[in-house]
């Protein structure tokens, strides 16, 4: 039996009920709205501020010859190309995209006291992409300081 085609436009079409307010109020979907008599938290404000403002950074080069010249940043579906050994003014937020893409360097493998081999992890965290910050704020530097140190 072969599928008829179906127009969406000739099918019936849920409607919401008809909302009748009284003077003040606020509906949406036949749901109660509370209106916004206050500010936002302002710390949340402050932050997202704060995560806007322009930052110097360099990528370093890298030092092997098959790492990437161009090094991806992104935040929210919004991406950047850096390229590495050349300053680049960015907002903290796609710095912030470089600080969480660290990598764990380990060493598996050892002698133990006996000459036998064994096995152990031994993890140190490390950039993926170095990088130097050339122009930043005080609480711009502080933030970084803290951020580094965070395990991610």
């Amino acid at each position: 039996m072969a599928n008829k085609e179906k127009d969406a436009s000739q099918m019936h079409l849920g409607q919401t009920p008809d909302l009748i307010l009284k003077d003040g109020e606020v509906a949406a979907g036949g749901i109660d709205v509370i209106p916004v008599t206050k500010p936002m938290n302002s710390d949340y404000l402050d932050e997202l501020k704060f995560m806007e403002e322009p930052v110097t950074v360099m990528i370093y080069e890298g030092a092997d010859q098959n790492d990437e010249l161009r090094v991806p940043v992104g935040n929210n579906g919004n991406f950047l190309w850096l390229d590495r050994g050349k300053m680049h003014t960015i907002k903290r937020k796609f710095l912030d995209s470089l600080i969480v893409r660290k990598t764990n360097i380990s060493t598996p493998e050892y002698i133990d006291g006996s000459g036998a081999r064994a096995f152990r992890i031994v993890q140190r965290s490390a950039l993926k992409y170095p990088f130097t910050v050339t122009n930043d704020t005080p609480k711009g530097v502080e933030w970084l300081q803290r951020r580094l140190a965070e395990i991610i």
